[in-house]
């Protein structure tokens, strides 16, 4: 992500179910558009869905370089099923 005022970088984690990278950054990118839209109506962001994926801490005035994202297959470990918790995200197909 950049903040483009001042030049500065960062980087933006999803995470979820998908059947390939592709998938898992267009559900990123639908997650993160539907929260943006959601915040910027003055409504909560979407809790995650039946996939897994949402969207949390947004940063007002960053823009994801969507061009740049990429996808890998992510282990979890205790945790980050704690934190997964934490945010009310769905355990359910997740390894123990």
């Amino acid at each position: 992500m950049l903040r483009i005022p001042d030049g500065r970088v960062g980087l933006h984690v999803f995470a979820g179910r998908a059947n390939g990278a592709d998938n898992a950054v267009a559900a990123a990118r639908a997650v993160y558009e539907q929260a943006v839209h959601a915040q910027s109506s003055g409504r909560e962001i979407p809790s995650a869905g039946h996939d897994g994926w949402t969207a949390r801490g947004l940063r007002l005035g960053w823009e994801l370089a969507w061009n740049a994202a990429t996808a890998t297959v992510y282990t979890t470990d205790e945790t980050d099923l704690a934190v997964l918790d934490d945010i009310g995200g769905d355990r359910s197909g997740m390894p123990n």
